[in-house]
């Protein structure tokens, strides 16, 4: 490529990503719903959340981003308390992520999604309020990847 008069940029991309993550631990009491409120303003992306297992205390969610910008001040909410769970946010990786997921226990919500959600119960209930204080509706909060959890 550099043969070629391309330059260094085509022979040796940077290899730029388009996803930024953080991780956490989380108790049991920390729901899907609690973590993407908690960063809505932040430009959070997508939220993988682990499936409940018995026998497991703590369990391992990660945040991710588009921009590295939105990472960095959504980390501003490290140490936060949601729920019983004090937040230990720790910048992460694709590849971390990517091996939560081969262990088959990682359940991913759109931001998009649920806030498309939140605006379909909040026009059928008549008022964002409700949503806003927590109502969740018939059944809970159903997962939005389609994969129950």
């Amino acid at each position: 490529a550099i043969k070629n008069g391309d330059g260094w940029a085509v022979a040796c991309p940077s290899g730029k990503s388009d996803a930024f993550f953080l991780k956490c631990r989380i108790s049991p009491a920390v729901t899907p719903q609690a973590l993407l409120e908690e960063f809505e303003d932040f430009e959070l992306h997508k939220l993988y959340f682990p499936k409940p297992e018995q026998n497991v205390r703590m369990g391992q969610a990660f945040l991710e981003f588009t921009t590295a910008a939105a990472r960095r001040r959504a980390h501003t909410k490290n140490e936060i308390y949601v729920a019983d769970c004090q937040l230990q946010l720790h910048y992460s990786t694709q590849h971390s992520l990517a091996e939560a997921i081969d262990q088959g226990n990682i359940s991913a919500y759109d931001m998009a999604s649920y806030k498309m959600q939140r605006q379909v119960l909040a026009a059928r209930h008549g008022t964002s309020e409700m949503v806003r204080s927590g109502y969740r509706g018939p059944g809970g909060m159903p997962s939005m990847d389609g994969s129950g959890g």
